[in-house]
This record gives C-alpha cells, structure tokens and sequence, in this order.
C-alpha cells in the first residue's frame, strides 16, 4: 500500500466519525428525512455501528510504524519520548486550569501526579 492509499483511508475515517458522530443519537437521526428502513428502524441507524474509525487509525498507524521499520528507522524512542513531551504539556496546561478552578483536587496527592505524569495510570482525579 502506498502513502497516497494510506492517506486516502485516513480520510475515509475522518468520513466514518463524522458519521458516526452526526448519527449516533436516536434524536438525531429523527431531525432528518429517512428513506430506508429495516424493522422500522432508519437504515443509518445499523450503519453507525459498522462505523469504527478508531479500528482504521490504530491499523494505520500500525502499517506505517512497520514500513518505517522495514526502511531502517530505528527512532522509535524518541517518537515516544515526542508523544510523552506532548502528553506532559498538556497535562501540566490542564493541571494549572484544574489547580484554578478547583484547587482542593488539583494536583492532588503525590502519587496521583506521579502516576499521572508517568502514565501509569491516567486518571486525572475524575473521581
């Protein structure tokens, strides 16, 4: 498979989740004009399950990292160390928002926060 083929079924998963997500509520699906029906029920309402484009990216990204495996790119950890970098900075922007607004649950214990920042456990204190 090629770049550009890759690249097109990304965006036919972009496609399914916003279907899926235009379409997933029962209320929705009544604000439009449905022509086909199976058992009384809207057609697009049996295609929202087929819609998993979650399943597409984690395939995808998974073909991707084995061609750039196969090429000989051997940086694999420093692409986790980017996508831990990422995590952190949005962590420590939400942990600032969260100490603001409520300042008794954020940060929260040590061990939260460490398990938090070493994703151990990602809780974020939702409880």
């Amino acid at each position: 498979m090629t770049r550009d083929q890759t690249q097109i079924f990304k965006g036919v998963a972009i496609i399914l989740m916003l279907f899926l997500h235009l379409f997933n509520y029962t209320a929705n699906v009544d604000l439009c004009h449905n022509i086909f029906f199976i058992n009384g029920k809207p057609l697009v309402s049996y295609l929202v399950g087929a819609a998993n484009p979650v399943a597409f990216f984690l395939i995808l990204g998974g073909y991707g990292m084995y061609k750039v495996w196969e090429k000989g790119d051997r940086h694999r950890w420093t692409r986790v160390f980017k996508l831990y970098l990422h995590y952190w900075i949005i962590l420590a922007i939400f942990l600032i928002i969260g100490h603001f607004l409520n300042p008794d649950l954020y940060p929260g214990s040590i061990s939260d926060l460490l398990s938090n920042i070493t994703t151990y456990s990602t809780t974020c204190w939702l409880n």
